[in-house]
C-alpha cells in the first residue's frame, strides 16, 4: 500500500531533478550544445512511442524476401564453385567422384572439395592469394599487416578481380540471412504481433540511435 516510506522515497526520487536540469543547462550553454540537447529531449517521446507500440513486420513479405535472398545465395555459391573448378591454379581444391553409387551411378564432373568452406576467412584468403589477390590489411590494434578479407581488401580488388566482387555478394547475402533470416521472425511479440526492441537514443560513440533485442 501507499506508506509514508514509499511517499518519502518517491519524493526523494524527483527532489533534485530541477537542480540537475539547471546544472545541465549551464553545462550545455558552456559547451554550446543547447540546441542538440533540446533536440534529444524532444526526441524522447518518439523513442518511447516506438518502443512501447513496436514495429509491424509483414511476415508474408518477409518470407518472400528470405526466399529471394536464399536463391541469390545459392546462385552466388554455385558461381563461386564454378570459378574454382574452372581456374587452372585451383585444381587441388577439386575432385572427381570416381566411386559413384548404386543409385546415381558415376559423375565424372569436377566438384569442389567438401573440405573447402567459403565461409572460412582463412580458406578464402588462401584461394584468393593463389589467384593473385593481395588479402592483407593493417590490424587496427597492432598496426601490423594480417590476412584479411575486410572492406579495405574488397574495395581495392573488386574492380580488378570479378571473383572478389562475387565473394562480396555472397558474404552480404550470407550476413542478411544470418541476421535477418527465419529466426528474426521470433522477435514478433505473440500478443501485439509487433517487434518491441529496446532503443538507445545515444547508443553509439557518434551519437547515433541504436537498438537491441533485436538489433533493428
Amino acid at each position: 500500500e501507499l506508506t509514508d516510506e514509499i511517499i518519502i522515497y518517491s519524493a526523494n526520487d524527483v527532489k533534485y531533478l530541477g537542480d540537475i536540469m539547471q546544472s545541465q543547462l549551464t553545462e550545455c550553454k558552456n559547451k554550446e550544445c543547447l540546441v542538440g540537447a533540446k533536440l534529444e529531449c524532444d526526441f524522447v517521446p518518439v523513442i518511447s512511442y516506438l518502443e512501447w507500440c513496436g514495429i509491424r513486420l509483414d511476415v508474408n513479405k518477409w518470407k518472400v524476401k528470405m526466399a529471394k535472398d536464399l536463391k541469390g545465395l545459392e546462385e552466388a555459391r554455385e558461381a563461386l564453385n564454378n570459378f574454382v573448378i574452372n581456374h587452372p591454379n585451383l585444381q587441388e581444391f577439386t575432385y572427381i567422384n570416381n566411386q559413384g553409387d548404386l543409385f546415381s551411378g558415376y559423375n565424372t564432373e569436377l566438384h569442389v572439395n567438401e573440405q573447402v568452406n567459403i565461409n572460412s576467412t582463412q580458406q578464402l584468403v588462401t584461394l584468393l592469394t593463389m589467384m593473385g589477390v593481395k588479402c592483407r590489411a593493417l590490424d587496427k590494434k597492432t598496426h601490423e599487416e594480417k590476412d584479411s578479407f575486410g572492406k579495405s581488401v574488397i574495395a581495392l580488388n573488386k574492380d580488378k578481380f570479378k571473383i572478389v566482387k562475387d565473394f562480396e555478394e555472397y558474404k552480404d547475402l550470407s550476413k542478411q540471412l544470418n541476421s535477418f533470416g527465419p529466426n528474426f521472425l521470433n522477435n514478433i511479440n505473440v500478443k501485439s504481433n509487433r517487434i518491441h526492441a529496446s532503443w538507445h537514443q545515444l547508443g553509439t560513440r557518434t551519437g547515433r540511435l541504436s537498438s537491441s533485442g533485436p538489433n533493428m
